[in-house]
C-alpha cells in the first residue's frame, strides 16, 4: 500500500513539474512571492531557448549574465534563486547596470518600468542581438521586449513578441511559443 502511495504521489509531483514547464504561468502570486516566481520564470525560459552558436553564452565563459536595467524589483531576490541554481549549465551574476553601454555584456537583461522613458534607446542596443530581453510592464511587449510578463485574473502570465524574437537571433521553442500570448504576429 505504501509503496503505491508514493508512486501515485510521485506520478502528481512529475505532472507538476510538467504543467509548470509546459503550460502558462498560473501560479497564484501573493505581492511578497511575485519576484520570487519572475526569478525562477526567468530560468526555466531560457531552457526553450537557443542562443547563436558564436554567442558568448555557448563560449567556453563560467558565468550567464543576467542584467537589471532601471529600478530592481527583485529585491535581491536573483541573488537567492541564483546563489546555486545555473543556467545554460553556467553559474549566473546578476549585474544592475550603472550604463546602457554595459547592456551588451548581459545574455538576459530585465527592463525594469522606470525605463519606459528611455524603452526605445534600450532595445535599439538590444536589436539584431542575442540578448533575451524581458519586462513586465504593461506595453513593453508591444514596443519590442521579447518576453513580457503580466497578470491575468490574479495569475501571472507572459506574453511573446514574435516579430521582435524573430529579428533578436534567438530560437524559441515551440513548446515556450505555445505557452505565452503571441502579440505582433508574423503570420497571424
Amino acid at each position: 500500500m505504501a509503496g503505491r502511495n508514493m508512486s501515485r504521489f510521485t506520478k502528481h509531483i512529475f505532472r507538476f513539474i510538467i504543467a509548470g514547464i509546459f503550460i502558462p504561468l498560473s501560479l497564484h502570486a501573493q505581492p511578497a512571492d511575485e519576484y520570487t516566481i519572475k526569478a525562477v520564470w526567468l530560468e526555466r525560459f531560457t531552457r526553450f531557448i537557443d542562443w547563436p552558436k558564436n554567442n558568448r553564452v555557448n563560449d567556453q565563459r563560467k558565468n550567464f549574465t543576467i542584467g537589471i536595467v532601471g529600478d530592481d524589483p527583485f529585491c535581491g531576490k536573483l541573488e537567492q534563486v541564483y546563489n546555486d541554481q545555473r543556467i545554460k549549465n553556467k553559474l549566473v551574476t546578476v549585474l544592475r547596470l550603472e550604463s546602457y553601454a554595459d547592456i551588451e555584456k548581459c545574455d538576459l537583461l530585465f527592463i525594469s518600468s522606470s525605463e519606459a522613458d528611455q524603452l526605445v534607446n534600450i532595445l535599439a542596443k538590444t536589436w539584431n542581438k542575442a540578448i533575451l530581453t524581458i519586462s513586465d510592464t504593461p506595453g513593453f511587449g508591444q514596443k519590442g521586449v521579447l518576453i513580457n510578463f503580466y497578470w491575468d485574473l490574479e495569475k501571472i502570465r507572459f506574453e511573446i513578441n514574435e516579430k521582435a524574437v524573430n529579428d533578436s537571433g534567438l530560437y524559441f521553442g515551440f513548446r515556450l511559443m505555445n505557452a505565452a500570448t503571441l502579440i505582433n504576429r508574423i503570420n497571424p
